[in-house]
């Protein structure tokens, strides 16, 4: 009797694969499209001019959804030693970055991400390298005026909420940033929802 050979025990296995293979491919698909990249900064928006226009829709938890609509440019990206009692942290530089906002007043802008990248694509957010004050005031950037922040949603009550003053259609939003020593930032991100941000070019 003539002994099978190793193709042959195992033609049902690899023609499970035929089948199988797809599949995974197909499941691996679906994570990456509908699980994972929504929900990361993979969309840049940029322009060579140097002022670069975002505009996207973002939904709510509730039914309600808002249009982000927003021209940025950097008016300035520039190493400090410290900005009030906040200063670098032992083998840090900070880097204070302005940016040029304009938008309609009525749009809800006030909260955003900024960090910076270098080109070897290495990125620095606002949340670390920072010492000197434990409650850190620029943990998070000033993305829009303080008291003129414009509307907001009320994520307790479900509602959009004015601020005391109307925000102005041109505005400063500034962030503090600690890189490594010997690190150039190249690039600031801004950012308001995923999948979208928009990459300035510091010049």
């Amino acid at each position: 009797m003539t002994t099978p050979t190793w193709w042959q025990r195992n033609r049902l296995a690899l023609l499970s694969l035929l089948l199988i293979g797809p599949l995974a491919l197909l499941s691996a698909s679906f994570r990456l499209i509908n699980v994972y990249l929504p929900w990361t900064y993979h969309v840049a928006h940029t322009d060579a001019s140097g002022t670069v226009r975002l505009a996207q829709t973002y939904r709510y938890w509730s039914e309600l959804s808002t249009a982000i609509e927003v021209t940025a440019r950097v008016e300035s990206a520039t190493q400090v030693t410290q900005i009030g009692k906040v200063r670098a942290a032992p083998g840090s530089v900070l880097w204070q970055v302005t940016l040029t906002l304009a938008a309609d007043p009525k749009a809800m802008l006030d909260v955003c991400t900024m960090w910076l990248a270098d080109d070897a694509g290495r990125q620095y957010g606002t949340q670390a390298g920072k010492v000197g004050d434990m409650f850190d005031p620029t943990w998070l950037p000033d993305c829009v005026p303080k008291g003129a922040e414009g509307p907001r949603y009320d994520i307790v009550q479900e509602q959009v909420v004015q601020s005391d003053a109307p925000r102005p259609p041109t505005w400063t939003a500034v962030a503090l940033v600690a890189v490594p020593e010997g690190v150039t930032p190249t690039h600031v991100i801004l950012a308001y929802q995923e999948p979208d941000y928009i990459d300035l070019r510091i010049n």
